[in-house]
């Protein structure tokens, strides 16, 4: 019981450290060799511009490390020593590091800190780092007694994490001094792709997908798809579809079009999921799908074709008017050929989808608006009023408010505008002096002509003489004889 305890304890250790060294991120650990045979380590490729004991020059990467601290690893120390050669060595042993921490002097050790950071344990992916040791060697005079000096070559330290070099130095009289730490035979993580969908932007029969890959390493596979799966609004699966999406190197944006087939996206959802069939190796599998997105709504707006539908131009007359306070006087109008207006021009529409709303009111999402505007003599028109429309009765119950009352020459004019096609139509000017001509001529067997206000039918003789002498005393209109040619 006691020995399974002991197992247990040591992989739980084994296991957190294997984690906690997988936190950071390594950097390749580079060997210099100068002109003597001693070496000199960094994690940087450019050699700093005050090392002495030159010259250098690189032998390569020898490992990867991590550059700063990180769980589950410990620092390596540099030491440097001038006796007589300067000459480097590297510790992973605090009390070794420690011992040289306040020296100085000839043929002293010197602690120069922690300059790179290597797993304290050996887990997956890392792998010892040796320390080897040439002891210093004489030269010249070999007498009892007699010295000349010490060989260049000697004295040095060299690192490896083969065991083949290793074996080889010790046969050749290097001293094997042990492991500095645990390394990394490669780079840590590896360079891996990382898809992730930045934007869609759907409509009715397709959904365009820009994707990226945030990655270190490209991702190209012929089986790379992105999926469109398409839901009601309770989340059926109403439809699913891929497409083959390009490859795309670390770094980079693309995009692509999905069509949706025989599934509306109007009203309905949808997801995205890049590389569907998982066939990419990635350094993070969680990011490659959308939350449930929604796809358009409301109805279908078709554009009016100018060439085929134009906005009916309104014919207009003033049904009432009655006295508001702040002496101000409310007219109601009519648009007589309400109905020449389509039932689908009246809908409700996404804010963001139509141009801002030019009534007073907060932004609308009416597509058709009427605008009423007075005409004082020659002057250009004044807009004095404006309603949204969700149907085209409401052009039948509009009101214009002036201040006082409108004078017989006054005109007033409605515009209906369609947000979406951003196309307008005027109705004829209507002098305020019509509103009871209409109604005495239409006692005497007159109507209005053509559904415009002030040209006027007369069906009977005393309906046109009627109207003709209401002409001659200066009035707007135009009066026709039924039957006359």
């Amino acid at each position: 019981m006691t020995k399974n305890l002991a197992k247990i304890i040591l992989t739980f250790i084994f296991l957190t450290a294997f984690a906690y060294a997988q936190e950071g991120e390594t950097k390749p650990l580079y060997s210099f060799i100068n002109s003597k045979g001693h070496r000199f380590y960094q994690t940087g490729s450019n050699l700093p511009s005050s090392i002495s004991g030159g010259p250098w020059k690189s032998e390569g990467v020898v490992a990867h490390v991590m550059p700063t601290q990180a769980s589950g690893t410990k620092p390596v120390f540099q030491l440097i020593m001038n006796n007589p050669f300067v000459t480097y060595a590297y510790t992973g042993d605090k009390n070794e590091a420690n011992k040289w921490k306040n020296s100085s002097g000839q043929g002293q050790w010197m602690n120069q800190g922690p300059v790179f950071y290597v797993a304290a344990v050996q887990s997956p992916n890392t792998v010892p780092l040796y320390r080897l040791y040439a002891p210093l060697r004489e030269v010249g005079d070999t007498s009892p007694g007699g010295f000349s000096g010490w060989a260049e070559d000697s004295g040095q330290h060299f690192y490896t994490t083969k065991g083949s070099e290793r074996t080889h130095a010790v046969n050749n009289g290097w001293v094997n001094e042990g492991i500095v730490g645990y390394v990394w035979k490669e780079p840590f993580p590896s360079a891996m792709p990382d898809l992730t969908i930045q934007k869609t932007t759907a409509d009715d029969s397709s959904v365009k997908v820009i994707y990226a890959n945030k990655g270190k390493a490209s991702a190209s596979n012929p089986e790379l798809k992105i999926v469109l799966s398409i839901y009601d609004k309770s989340g059926k699966q109403l439809f699913s579809t891929s497409k083959t999406a390009g490859g795309v190197s670390a770094g980079s944006v693309r995009e692509v079009v999905i069509p949706s087939g025989s599934a509306s996206l109007r009203n309905n959802r949808y997801k995205v999921k890049i590389d569907g069939g998982n066939v990419i190796k990635e350094s993070d599998e969680d990011n490659n799908e959308t939350a449930m997105l929604d796809g358009p709504k409301g109805i279908k707006i078709n554009p009016i074709n100018p060439g085929e539908k134009k906005l009916p131009q309104p014919s207009i007359r003033i049904t009432g008017q009655k006295g508001l306070p702040g002496n101000r006087t409310g007219y109601q109008l009519a648009v007589s050929n309400w109905n020449a207006y389509p039932t689908e021009f009246f809908q409700s529409i996404d804010e963001n989808v139509l141009p801002p709303s030019s009534c007073a009111a907060a932004q609308s999402k009416a597509r058709m608006l009427a605008h009423l505007s007075v005409i004082t003599g020659n002057a250009k028109p004044k807009r004095v009023g404006c309603k949204p429309l969700n149907s085209a009765q409401d052009l039948q119950k509009l009101e214009l408010i002036v201040s006082g009352v409108l004078e017989d020459t006054d005109k007033v004019m409605v515009t209906v505008e369609d947000r979406f096609t951003k196309t307008k139509t005027d109705s004829y000017p209507l002098m305020e002096g019509w509103t009871g001509i209409g109604k005495l001529l239409q006692t005497v067997g007159c109507k209005n002509f053509l559904g415009r206000e002030g040209n006027y039918l007369c069906t009977t003789d005393q309906g046109f003489k009627t109207c003709e002498d209401l002409r001659k005393q200066g009035k707007p209109i135009k009066c026709t004889r039924a039957g006359a040619k």
